[in-house]
């Protein structure tokens, strides 16, 4: 079962690349949503007052504008 999922993943992971006008404009995107997670996590662990759906709120906030300064 977990064969199959990977396969499903990959080839939806292909199918975005094509949307992309070169690969890196997506990898910059992938970047930027890995980073962002593991950057906030260390925030968390020195600020006990965070709740986890401040965080999460935060997380997509940043991501949001991330994505309008990229992409344009």
């Amino acid at each position: 079962m977990a064969t199959i999922f990977g396969i499903l993943l990959s080839l939806a992971a292909a199918y975005m690349a094509t949307r992309f006008n070169n690969i890196m404009d997506m990898l910059q995107l992938v970047f930027a949503f890995v980073n962002a997670r593991c950057l906030h996590i260390p925030a968390g662990d020195v600020l006990e007052a965070d709740t986890g759906h401040a965080a999460f709120t935060g997380l997509l906030g940043g991501n949001q504008l991330r994505q309008r300064y990229i992409m344009g």
